[in-house]
C-alpha cells in the first residue's frame, strides 16, 4: 500500500518522501558528554526553554535548536509544539519515533501480520530505503505504508479467508510492492485469473504503489487519477492526494518546465477540493517544496517573512529546513543563518575536501578550521560592534580565548549584560571562563554563588556554572560542594523527555564514575573535578575520600587510587589507614584489606600490599585511567598496567595525565595541550577554551603533590608488537617482585592465589617479562593439586 494518513498532522513523512535529499545520517557534533547536553536537557528543561528561559548557549547544538536560541534571544516566542518540531530532524513526525510497541507498527509490525497468512515464505527482513549518492541511502517507504497494508490484510483475511487463494495473492502482490522500497529491479507477480472485484481494486492501488516506489512518477500519476475515477474503489478517496504526490515527485525528478507547470495545477486542483478531503492539507507543503526547486528566491523571501513573526507558525520546523537549505544554497545569508554558522564555525565540506587536495595532508583541515575561527570571531566582532545586538556578543564570547587580544573587552561588555535579558546567563558564563584565571577568586565565588541560588537554571546549565565555581573553591570543602555533577538523559528518551536519541546522537556516557553501577547512577564527579583530584597530595586525596558527602562509589574511587599512590610512595602508615577504609568501601575484599593493615612493615606486608594491585586490576593512581571494581572479585576483571616503583631518592618526576584524557565527552583532541581543553563546558559552550584553574588550596599544595608524582610511573598496557618502554633505572617490578616473594615463600597460603591472579595479568595486558608464564609455571610445578591451579590450565603470555 502505498500508505494512508491517520489524519493530516502526520503527512510529514509523505513530504520527506517527496524530496529526494533526506537521508540517514548520524547527529551532528561528536559524542555528547555525560551531564551536559547540547540537545536540551530532560522534559522539564526543554518545557522551560520553549517558554522562553534560555541559558546558556551551546555552540555545538544543531542548527535547528540554535534557531530556538536566536528566536529567544529576539523576542520571539517559540512554545511547546514549535520546540517540540524542532527538536525532532526534520522531517520525521514524532509518532515515528514514539510509536510502542514497535513490533506491531510499521515494517515489524507488517512483517509480524504477514506471518498469520498460511503458507507464505518468512522474511526475516525489508529495507525501505535505496542507495543514494555518496554512500547515503534514502528512505522510499515510510512506516504508514506497511501499517496501512498490514490493517488491509487483516481486514481480507478476516473477510475472504487467510488461506484462500485471494488474499494469497493479494500478500505476494504486496511483496513485490514493498521490495520496490528497496530493489530497483522489483517486479510484480501476475494478477490472480478470475479476480474478484475487490481484489481488482487492491491490485489496481498495488499497481499505482509500486510505479510509485519505482520511480515511475507518471505512470504512478495516470494509476492514481483512474483510481480516483472507480466509484466502486475503496481507494478512491486517496487517490486525488497521491497523484498529486506523484506528479510533485516527477516535477522535481525531471525539472521541466511542464512537469512543474503539470504539479502545480494539481497541488491547487487539491486545494481547492471539498473540505476534508485527504491530504488536503499538504497542499501548501508540497506547493513550498515546488518553490524551493523552481523558485528558490522567492521562497526565501516568503520564509524570510514567515519566521520573523512574533509568533511560531505550526510547520516551523519544515520551515526552517527550508530555510537553512537555501541558505547553504547561497541563496541568501539572513541574520538568523549568519549567526548561527558564526557560532558554530565550522568550515564546509565543499572547503574542506578542497583543503585536503590541495596539501594532501590532514594538517590542511586543521589550517582551515583555525582560519575559519578567526574569521568567525571577527565576524562576530564585527555584528556585534554595529549592532549591540546580544546574540553577536554570544557568538564572539564563544569564539575568544581568554588570551585572545580584545578578550577582556568582550568581557566586560558581557558584565554590562541586564539580568532581564534572555542573553544574560550565556554572557556571564563567559565573562567568568574568560576571566577565571585573572580575577579575584572571592568575587568570582560571590558571583556564581548567587546565580546558582536561582531555582530555573536547567542540569545541563547548573552542572557547568557548578563546575566554574569548583575551580575557585576557597578551601577542600568547599571544592567537595561544588565537585559532583547530575546525570542527564540517564533514563530511555521515552521516560526522561530528552531528545539526543532523535538525533541519532552517541549517547553512551562513561561508566564507572557515578554513585551507582550501570545506568543507576545519578551524579559523578566532574571531568574537572577528576582532575583537580588527581593533582592533590596523598594526605588530601585521603582526607576527600572520606568526606562524608560524597557517594560512597565515589569515595571508593578516591581510596583506591590513593591507596595505589601509597604503596607506590611506600608510606605504609597511609597504607593501612586506607586499607581500614577499604574493609568497609569494598567488603569484597575484607579479609585482604584486614591482612595488609594488620601485618608488620617488611616483605610479607609488601607482597600482600602488592597482592592487591594483582587482584583488582583497574585500580591507577590517577582517576582518569582508572576502572572502579564492580561485582564480585571475578567480575573485576579488566586490563592491568605493569606497575613499576622507582628505587627511593631517585624520582622520574613525569608529569600527571594531560587534561584532553579528561575531557571523555565534548569536543576534543585527545593529544591537545592543556591550555587548549575545556573541562568546564566541554567544548559544547563554543570553540573558545576554559583552561583549569586549580583552586587556590590545590595550587599551595603543589610542591608537595608534585614530589610524589616523581614516584608514580604510569605504563599503560602494551597491546601492540612494540616493546614496552624500559622502567627507570633501579626501579622495582612489582610483578618480578610478587614472583620472586612466592619462590622463597612455598608455605604462604596466599601464594598459590596470587599466583593465579599473576597468570591473569597476561589475560588483558600489563605483563612484565613474561610474568604470566613465570607464575603458571611456579603455579603448576609447586602446587598441583590446588584448587588455583585446577582454575589455571593455560597461560597468557
Amino acid at each position: 500500500m502505498a500508505g494512508r494518513m491517520r489524519d493530516i498532522t502526520v503527512a510529514v513523512a509523505a513530504l520527506a518522501l517527496l524530496g529526494t535529499t533526506s537521508a540517514h545520517a548520524s547527529g551532528p557534533g561528536s559524542e555528547a558528554p555525560w551531564y551536559l547536553d547540547q540537545f536540551g536537557g530532560d522534559a522539564a528543561d526543554l518545557k522551560r526553554l520553549y517558554d522562553g528561559n534560555l541559558g546558556i548557549v551551546m555552540a555545538r547544538a544543531p542548527r535547528p535548536q540554535l534557531y530556538i536560541a536566536w528566536r529567544l534571544l529576539h523576542g520571539q516566542a517559540v512554545g511547546q509544539a514549535a520546540g517540540d518540531a524542532l527538536s525532532t530532524p526534520c522531517c520525521d513526525p514524532p509518532w515515528r519515533w514514539t510509536y510502542a510497541p514497535r513490533d506491531n507498527v510499521g515494517v515489524d509490525g507488517w512483517l509480524k501480520t504477514r506471518k498469520t497468512i498460511p503458507g507464505v515464505a518468512e522474511i526475516g527482513f525489508l529495507s525501505t530505503d535505496r542507495d543514494g549518492a555518496n554512500y547515503a541511502t534514502v528512505v522510499n517507504c515510510f512506516d504508514e505504508a506497511f501499517d496501512t497494508a498490514s490493517a488491509t490484510l487483516k481486514d481480507r483475511a478476516a473477510k475472504y479467508g487467510a488461506g484462500s487463494p485471494e488474499v494469497r495473492a493479494w500478500v505476494d502482490a504486496q511483496d513485490g510492492v514493498f521490495q520496490a522500497c528497496h530493489d530497483a529491479e522489483a517486479k510484480l507477480p501476475a494478477p490472480l485469473a478470475n479476480a474478484p472485484g475487490w481484489l481488482k481494486a487492491d491490485r489496481a492501488y498495488q499497481e499505482a504503489a509500486f510505479a510509485l516506489y519505482q520511480g515511475d512518477n507518471t505512470d504512478a500519476a495516470i494509476r492514481f487519477a483512474d483510481i480516483a475515477k472507480d466509484k466502486g474503489s475503496p481507494w478512491r478517496p486517496l487517490a486525488p492526494y497521491l497523484r498529486t504526490r506523484a506528479l510533485v515527485r516527477s516535477a522535481l525528478y525531471e525539472k521541466t518546465g511542464d512537469t512543474f507547470n503539470g504539479a502545480r495545477a494539481a497541488v491547487a486542483d487539491l486545494a481547492k477540493a471539498p473540505a476534508g478531503a485527504f491530504g488536503q492539507g499538504e497542499a501548501r507543503k508540497m506547493r513550498r517544496l515546488l518553490d524551493f526547486r523552481e523558485r528558490p528566491k522567492a521562497l526565501m523571501a516568503d520564509l524570510d517573512k514567515e519566521l520573523a513573526h512574533k509568533a511560531a507558525s505550526p510547520d516551523i520546523a519544515v520551515s526552517f529546513r527550508d530555510y537553512s537549505s537555501l541558505y547553504d544554497k547561497g541563496i541568501a545569508s539572513p541574520d538568523a543563518m549568519d549567526w548561527i554558522a558564526t557560532v558554530r564555525a565550522r568550515p564546509d565540506r565543499t572547503a574542506m575536501d578542497a583543503a585536503e587536495e590541495a596539501e594532501s595532508s590532514a594538517d590542511a583541515v586543521v589550517k582551515l578550521q583555525k582560519k575559519t575561527e578567526s574569521d568567525a570571531l571577527a565576524h562576530a566582532r564585527s555584528r556585534w560592534t554595529a549592532s549591540r545586538d546580544p546574540a553577536w556578543l554570544i557568538a564572539a564570547l564563544s569564539l575568544a580565548d581568554p588570551d585572545t587580544p580584545g578578550a577582556a573587552d568582550l568581557a566586560a561588555a558581557a558584565g554590562k549584560v541586564g539580568r532581564d535579558s534572555p542573553a544574560w546567563l550565556s554572557t556571564q558564563y563567559h565573562l567568568t571562563r574568560l576571566t577565571l584565571g585573572v580575577a579575584d577568586a572571592g568575587a568570582t565565588r560571590a558571583r556564581l554563588d548567587a546565580i546558582l541560588q536561582r531555582t530555573d537554571l536547567s542540569v545541563s546549565d547548573r552542572n557547568v556554572l557548578t563546575a566554574q565555581r569548583a575551580q575557585v573553591a576557597a578551601d577542600a570543602g568547599d571544592f567537595v560542594r561544588f565537585s559532583l555533577r547530575k546525570r542527564l538523559c540517564a533514563d530511555s528518551d521515552e521516560k526522561s523527555g530528552c531528545v539526543r536519541g532523535f538525533w541519532q546522537a552517541d549517547a553512551v556516557q562513561p561508566g564507572g564514575v557515578y554513585d551507582k553501577a550501570g545506568w543507576e547512577g545519578t551524579q559523578g564527579f566532574g571531568e574537572d573535578a577528576r582532575a583537580v583530584i588527581d593533582r592533590l597530595p596523598l594526605k588530601d586525596r585521603i582526607a576527600l575520600s572520606r568526606d562524608a558527602r560524597l557517594p560512597a562509589p565515589l569515595r571508593l574511587d578516591v581510596a583506591l587510587t590513593s591507596y595505589a599512590r601509597a604503596v607506590a610512595l611506600g608510606d605504609h602508615a597511609s597504607v593501612d589507614s586506607l586499607a581500614a577504609d577499604l574493609e568497609k568501601l569494598l567488603p569484597q575484599m575484607a579479609e585482604d584489606w584486614k591482612r595488609v593493615r594488620t601485618t608488620t612493615v617488611g616483605p610479607d606486608k609488601r607482597f600482600y600490599e602488592f597482592f592487591v594491585l594483582a587482584k583488582v586490576p583497574g585500580i591507577r593512581i590517577d582517576l582518569v585511567e582508572y576502572t572502579r571494581p564492580e561485582g564480585t572479585v571475578a567480575q573485576f576483571q579488566s586490563s592491568w598496567t605493569d606497575w613499576i616503583i622507582p628505587a627511593k631518592g631517585k624520582p622520574v618526576a613525569p608529569d600527571p595525565p594531560a587534561l584532553a584524557q579528561y575531557q571523555s565527552g565534548g569536543v576534543i583532541e585527545y593529544d591537545a595541550k592543556d591550555d587548549a581543553t575545556d573541562l568546564t563546558c566541554l567544548g559544547e559552550c563554543g570553540v573558545g577554551v576554559a583552561p583549569l584553574r586549580l583552586p587556590d588550596f590545590v595550587r599551595a599544595a603543589q610542591g608537595q603533590a608534585k614530589a610524589e608524582r616523581g614516584y608514580f610511573v604510569r605504563i599503560k598496557a602494551n597491546y601492540s608488537d612494540d616493546a614496552p618502554p624500559p622502567p627507570p633505572a633501579g626501579s622495582v617490578a612489582v610483578w618480578d617482585e610478587m614472583l620472586a616473594y612466592a619462590a622463597a615463600n612455598p608455605k604462604n597460603a596466599q601464594v598459590p592465589e596470587a599466583l593465579y591472579w599473576l597468570v591473569r595479568v597476561g589475560r588483558f595486558g600489563g605483563s612484565h617479562n613474561h610474568s604470566g608464564r613465570r607464575a603458571f609455571q611456579l603455579l603448576h610445578k609447586t602446587y598441583p593439586t590446588s584448587p588455583w591451579t585446577k582454575r589455571s590450565p593455560y597461560f597468557y603470555d
